[in-house]
């Protein structure tokens, strides 16, 4: 409810929180992933509208978001089906299934017309931040339509009205996975890169460290039996965490002394280099346009580097 995230907001700011932000994802009406495209009103049973406007208007640094989804449908909703790619056989196009049922894809076209609509209401909770799911995760769609056709060129230029639109909003926005399209409008992305030991080349922030924002979703798990920050201390991303009622909230200051001061320093700036320092590409160095350095040991074994000793499963800054 938005009294229990109004607490846990407070319960972090005792425990030392100074920078960050918190995305809202299910206020809609219904929940999350439940009434897309007709979200409107708030979902009541997480409070009142007053109480959600309470905690979106809280003061910098720490920026509050809402979450929405201008590509996705749900055959329950009063706008259904208006809007709705069709395939070749003129069956309605469809999605992933969510907890609104199964999702249908939208015709950005409309996805720009709902945007527009919705947004009369959404603003009057004065948001100052908007993640929109998936304008950039997914593939480029097409529509046949008859008299409505969509190519895919058309669909991305679509896609990057609909964005243009919210940056005019004058809001902090952010979008889902990454896509080059996105770079001129997105501030933010959340995204599932991971690393593959030998495999992953962190292409995206060698070109694009420096244009955008990037977190990964969950990614201060350890599922790979190293911290999970490890990985976004070497890529240059910040620290992103699932929050619920019961969220164990001391796992986020356990990533403040090493990610986030390791962010202040390289923020946006340009990464100018990615190599691997082993045979068998377990530790791993990334160089930024500051003239920090970072090493990476993703082994069960200490590392030497230039007569500095790299323990396992650990990192060093080279300045």
């Amino acid at each position: 409810t938005y009294r229990e995230l109004n607490d846990m907001i407070k319960r972090l700011k005792e425990l030392g929180l100074e920078k960050g932000m918190i995305k809202i994802g299910g206020w809609i009406n219904g929940g999350y992933d439940n009434s897309h495209q007709d979200v409107w009103p708030p979902e009541p049973e997480l409070g009142s509208v007053e109480e959600l406007k309470t905690i979106l208007s809280s003061e910098p640094p720490l920026l509050v978001s809402l979450h929405d989804n201008n590509q996705d449908m749900y055959e329950h909703t009063a706008s259904f089906p208006k809007g709705i790619n069709r395939n070749a056989d003129g069956d309605l196009l469809t999605g992933g299934v969510w907890r609104g049922g199964q999702a249908y894809i939208l015709n950005s076209k409309y996805s720009l017309q709902y945007a527009k609509r919705n947004w009369e209401q959404i603003k009057t909770l004065d948001p100052k931040a908007m993640f929109v799911d998936i304008i950039t995760a997914m593939q480029l769609y097409q529509s046949f339509e008859p008299g409505d056709e969509l190519t895919k060129h058309q669909d991305r230029l679509a896609k990057e009205e609909l964005m243009k639109f919210y940056k005019q909003q004058g809001i902090v926005f952010g979008s889902e996975e990454a896509a080059d399209f996105g770079i001129p409008y997105i501030d933010w992305f959340e995204n599932r890169h991971k690393r593959v030991q030998g495999t992953s080349i962190p292409l995206w922030p060698l070109v694009f460290h420096d244009a955008v924002f990037n977190m990964r979703y969950g990614g201060v798990s350890s599922e790979e039996g190293h911290p999970g920050w490890l990985e976004d201390m070497l890529w240059g991303y910040l620290p992103h965490f699932f929050i619920s009622p019961d969220w164990d909230q001391e796992k986020l200051f356990q990533s403040l002394d090493h990610v986030d001061a390791w962010h202040e320093r390289i923020g946006l700036a340009e990464m100018t280099d990615h190599k691997f320092l082993d045979e068998e590409y377990k530790v791993e160095m990334t160089s930024f346009s500051t003239g920090d350095k970072i090493i990476c040991n993703f082994s069960e074994n200490s590392f030497e580097h230039n007569g500095i000793i790299i323990e396992a499963k650990n990192y060093l800054i080279l300045e």
